[in-house]
């Protein structure tokens, strides 16, 4: 089971800006188009298969860790 870390004030801040841009996009005239929409999902799915990845790797390699004490 995963741990959630508190945010950091630099994380809460970052995430309020991309909140705030992506309202203005879609108030702009003409909202926000299908490719950009299809490339910040897209984007989104890589950072979090890549988080999902190193999760992995850090739990393997505490579990060879583990292995190689004993």
């Amino acid at each position: 089971m995963a741990r959630k870390q508190k945010k950091t004030v630099i994380q809460r801040v970052t995430a309020d800006l991309t909140d705030a841009a992506m309202d203005v996009r879609r108030r702009l005239p003409g909202g926000e188009t299908k490719r950009g929409l299809a490339g910040r999902k897209s984007a989104m799915t890589r950072k979090r298969n890549a988080a999902r990845r190193s999760i992995a790797a850090r739990r393997g390699a505490s579990a060879r860790r583990a292995k190689t004490a004993r």
